[in-house]
């Protein structure tokens, strides 16, 4: 194949632009999420090392409430963060062929011409990874991974988690500092440092944590939103968390359990007519009428 020049003069962006983009973009995001992951433990390792210890004798019963509490939502996030980042967020199979003529007929046009593949409803090509997303919210950098489908969940209980954890470790920072022996406040600007950093990373994130449990109530992406599309395929509040988080509200905190299996995720590729996404049996017939 004959190499051809790239056309600079209409004012695209310029070949070292492309080439800057795909190197930094992957190892930038890499080492975004290994410095978050390294601010985990050097919280982890401030609390266990110095403000745990003193909490406990000083307060026991109270003490043992607040290190708990710290460590069930220090875990929230780490755990988050994690499955946030190697969670599939919902990739369309390059493959996959709408089987029934009635789907055909509603995708006829809908294909993606970069992937190409069949594109279902509130379905976005990412152009950072080179795929089709269900239900794709964006491209975030933060966890080096695109935020749909398949890992929205995580993602906002990221943000909960660290809006509530640096409040909740500022405090515990400030009871450690005002009880217990005086020999043990020695270390106080490590402890308050770690307590001011968190503190203004959970005040920056608080807003966005809202936003998004927003736009999860209203059933709607951040791409929808950008385009003044919040609420187009509102349904009521439970149905869209329980599309955003899962069925078993029980487990809409877990940050282990995903909103949807990896092959459920995988099989909504297959049936590109349920959305907006319908959640109780035996009312496919009437979403599917009712989207159309």
């Amino acid at each position: 194949m004959a190499y051809q020049k790239r056309d600079t003069s209409s004012g695209g962006p310029h070949p070292l632009v492309d080439v800057v983009a795909a190197f930094c973009g992957p190892y930038l995001g890499a080492f975004i999420v290994a410095f978050i992951f390294m601010l985990c433990l050097w919280t982890l390792i401030v609390h266990w090392s110095l403000v745990a210890p003193q909490l406990l004798y000083s307060t026991p019963s109270f003490g043992i409430f607040l290190v708990v509490m710290h460590q069930y939502i220090h875990w929230g996030v780490v755990m988050s963060l994690y499955n946030a980042v190697r969670t599939d967020p919902g990739y369309v199979d390059k493959d996959f062929s709408p089987e029934l003529k009635a789907q055909q007929e509603k995708l006829e046009g809908k294909i993606c011409l970069k992937c190409p593949c069949y594109k279902p409803e509130r379905t976005h090509h990412c152009s950072q990874c080179k795929r089709c997303v269900l239900r794709m919210d964006h491209h975030c950098v933060f966890v080096n991974n695109c935020v749909g489908m398949g890992n929205y969940k995580f993602f906002v209980l990221l943000l909960v988690y660290t809006a509530i954890g640096g409040v909740w470790n500022a405090y515990c920072d400030y009871v450690w500092l005002y009880a217990g022996p005086p020999k043990l406040r020695d270390p106080k600007v490590i402890v308050m440092s770690n307590a001011i950093v968190i503190l203004v990373v959970g005040f920056i994130l608080a807003p966005f944590a809202i936003f998004h449990v927003y736009l999860a109530a209203r059933n709607t992406t951040t791409l929808e939103a950008l385009k003044g599309k919040i609420g187009v395929h509102d349904q009521d509040i439970l149905r869209n968390l329980r599309q955003a988080f899962g069925r078993r509200w029980w487990l809409w905190l877990s940050p282990v359990h995903p909103a949807w299996g990896g092959a459920e995720v995988g099989s909504r590729a297959s049936d590109p007519l349920l959305a907006p996404l319908d959640l109780e049996e035996g009312q496919h017939g009437r979403r599917m009428d009712s989207s159309s």
